[in-house]
């Protein structure tokens, strides 16, 4: 690049040949525009002297014309006399009109006076001619009067002529001065323009040259950018693989070890191990999330959802904690606010849930409450306001601000006796103002906290029908003996883990501990579905379904396990050849669920009940009413949004077919269904034209419907004992 005295000694060169540019410019301008006044003089004179001229012409032949028709008698030289005298009066008409700026009005007045004068001598002949004859119109002829007004008219139009003369020489000499001045110029304006082209295609060059080596380097940084970013990818995904697969044994082995019969020291013990292991997957999963905020991979949708679903579902999760602190959690909104409302429902649950969870952690009496009311509505927008209020530790008005920072809280001793890791609040603030909204904090210490949330969001005006269910029911249970399950884990804790866990399903199963060993089993011996882990030495899970598909030509169901949580995993599994996908920590219900979705029908045997009753008494505090209102509107909901998918699968409008499967996602948790229908509605959530495939998306939607028929029937069944109880 130039250096700085070279860029001003360059740039004041260019600002001076602007302004002589300029100056010459504005000479040249002038002198041009002198040169057109000197022609439109010049015109003027040379049209004057032809209007002398022509008059002078005019008035000979006139009286050329009366002499001849009086001396021969013959009156065809006066025939058109008439139009000769007129043709006079006209061409001093123009003279007058275009009398030149040096021409003295004067004379040209004078000279009028003359004209009008001999124009009248040839009326005064004329009529002497045809009144009084020959002699009488001879004698008016040849008196002094008549040559004595010719020689003065003449005599005047010789001096406008000399005087022309003199004019034109003045003026032919300004033109040629004006001219030479002007081609000056132009030359100087030439010279100059080829010196300024020449500058400025050196300079281009110039700057091309160090712009091209400018974006070679910020080609080189861009690459170094995008592979820091690839590496921090892969160390997340690294350590998300490493901590969840460990993680994974641990909770695994927790929930079989809650299966036995523990005493009381042992309930305790297996309790502090699942909540710890818990928490640190709460860590594992904020520092994920903030690292997809981060690198914009998290969009925000715009989808129709239950504003009182969402706080309904944020109070049943957080009902059993606060029971245990035994403290109050309130909820409260506005009843004039709508309750259907278009935002991301997903976005604003992990708003409040992190809010109300760290109202409850750091309240150890009192009460925790949530208002929603309504700040501001048009016609088709809502601002909330919504109120996360707890009686807690508080926070000191100097550390209010931090919180919203990366891993900071209130106090040191915070993180020692509460835990966590302090990024909830920080991606409660970036979640909010992602959405358009903004997030305030008033505390006090020792007498708690107050988080407002201001989102706004529009109104649904569209509402859903209600409607009974026609839908296909089929039932599913366990397993039979004769179904073999080949694992492939390289981990030998997950290993025992899910050898044992499959066991107990009554599934026979082997391991192979990388892709090579699952490839030769697979040569060996026949198997009903695979248990893919993704990331293991040697062959990583996705070479080895390649292999699978593309030289076994198997169609071996195949569902990925992996301990990766980064955004796009499952899509990329499902590209690369698997059926379906779950990730570590594996949860038994969902692990399966799984299984059984595409185990041979042959080796199923298919059960009454699929609604989870011990989790709805455990999210309902075992409150009767409580749960037949939840049933209730489980009931209502359920067979109108199956209707309206089907609708929508028939007429392939995708839009409605995420939107709709979004929304029946919070209907079917409350049953305790979500890890039986997760991954399929997750299928119909996503869907769209490019990736449209109306066999597997016909055959998701009717394992659905099938799922939901059954716990139709165990929802009317169970709200029938709700009312034979309270009769």
């Amino acid at each position: 690049m130039l250096g700085k005295l070279p860029r001003y000694i360059f740039l004041s060169l260019f600002l001076a040949g602007v302004l002589l540019i300029v100056y010459i410019q504005f000479t040249s301008g002038k002198n041009i525009d002198n040169l057109i006044k000197g022609n439109t003089e010049l015109l003027l004179q040379l049209s004057f002297e032809n209007d002398l001229q022509q008059i002078q012409t005019d008035i000979v032949n006139v009286e050329n014309n009366i002499r001849g028709a009086v001396i021969t008698s013959d009156n065809r030289h006066i025939q058109d006399i008439s139009g000769e005298i007129n043709a006079v009066s006209l061409d001093l008409r123009e003279i007058k009109k275009n009398i030149p700026a040096a021409v003295d009005t004067l004379q040209v007045s004078q000279l009028e006076i003359l004209i009008n004068k001999k124009m009248i001598f040839f009326n005064e002949v004329l009529n002497a001619y045809k009144n009084k004859g020959k002699l009488e119109a001879e004698i008016l002829i040849n008196t002094e009067g008549g040559k004595e007004l010719s020689e003065n008219i003449f005599q005047l139009i010789d001096a406008f002529d000399n005087k022309r003369q003199q004019e034109l020489s003045r003026i032919t000499a300004s033109i040629n001065n004006n001219a030479k001045s002007a081609h000056t110029s132009g030359l100087i304006l030439a010279a100059l323009a080829a010196i300024a082209c020449m500058s400025a295609f050196w300079y281009i060059v110039n700057q091309t040259y160090q712009q091209k080596k400018l974006i070679n380097e910020l080609n080189a940084s861009e690459k170094r950018a995008k592979e820091a970013a690839r590496i921090k990818e892969n160390f997340l995904a690294n350590m998300s693989h490493e901590i969840r697969t460990p993680l994974n044994s641990i909770l695994g082995f927790s929930q079989l070890f809650d299966n036995t019969r523990l005493d009381d020291d042992q309930k305790i013990f297996l309790k502090s191990i699942k909540s710890a292991g818990e928490n640190l997957l709460n860590v594992v999963n904020d520092i994920l999330d903030l690292s997809k905020l981060e690198a914009g991979m998290l969009r925000i949708e715009a989808t129709t959802f239950s504003l009182r679903k969402v706080l309904q579902s944020v109070e049943m999760l957080f009902r059993p904690k606060a029971k245990e602190k035994n403290i109050l959690l309130l909820i409260s909104i506005d009843e004039l606010i709508p309750d259907e409302l278009i935002g991301d429902e997903i976005r604003l649950t992990q708003v409040l849930v992190n809010l109300a969870g760290n109202a409850i952690k750091f309240t150890n009496e009192g009460s925790v409450m949530i208002t929603v009311n309504e700040k501001e509505r048009d016609l088709k927008k809502i601002t909330l306001n919504i109120k996360v209020r707890d009686t807690g530790i508080g926070i000191p008005e100097k550390k209010q601000q931090q919180v919203f920072e990366r891993f900071e809280q209130a106090e040191s001793e915070t993180t020692r006796k509460y835990g966590g890791s302090g990024l909830g609040l920080s991606i409660v603030k970036q979640l909010v103002e992602l959405q358009g909204g903004k997030v305030y904090l008033q505390s006090q210490p020792g007498i708690g906290s107050e988080f407002t949330v201001e989102i706004t969001y529009t109104v649904n005006e569209k509402k859903k029908p209600r409607e009974d269910p026609s839908f296909l029911t089929v039932q599913l249970n366990g397993f039979k003996t004769g179904n073999k399950i080949l694992i492939v884990e390289d981990n030998q804790m997950n290993q025992t883990f899910l050898k044992h866990l499959l066991t107990r399903w009554n599934l026979q199963a082997d391991i192979a501990a990388n892709g090579n060993e699952a490839i030769d089993a697979l040569l060996s011996a026949k198997y009903d579905l695979v248990l893919m882990d993704i990331q293991m030495p040697g062959m990583d899970g996705y070479n080895a379904t390649k292999k699978i598909r593309n030289e076994l030509n198997s169609q071996i169901p195949i569902i990925a396990m992996t301990a990766h949580a980064m955004n796009g995993e499952k899509e990329k599994c499902l590209v690369e050849g698997m059926n379906d996908y779950i990730s570590k920590p594996l949860k038994e219900d969902e692990l399966n669920f799984l299984i059984k979705k595409y185990i041979s029908e042959d080796h199923a045997v298919l059960p009454d009940t699929v609604i989870d009753l011990a989790y709805i008494d455990e999210i309902s505090g075992n409150n009767s009413s409580f749960k037949k209102d939840m049933i209730n509107q489980f009931l209502q909901q359920v067979p109108s949004d199956l209707e309206q998918i089907e609708k929508a699968i028939e007429h392939q409008n995708f839009s409605a077919i995420n939107s709709i499967a979004h929304g029946l996602k919070t209907s079917v948790s409350f049953m305790g269904l979500l890890p039986l229908l997760e991954n399929d509605i997750l299928f119909l959530e996503n869907i769209h034209q490019q990736s449209f495939d109306e066999k597997e998306l016909i055959s998701r939607f009717l394992h659905i419907k099938q799922i939901l028929g059954i716990a139709f029937e165990n929802a009317r069944e169970q709200n029938l004992a709700y009312n034979l109880q309270t009769r």
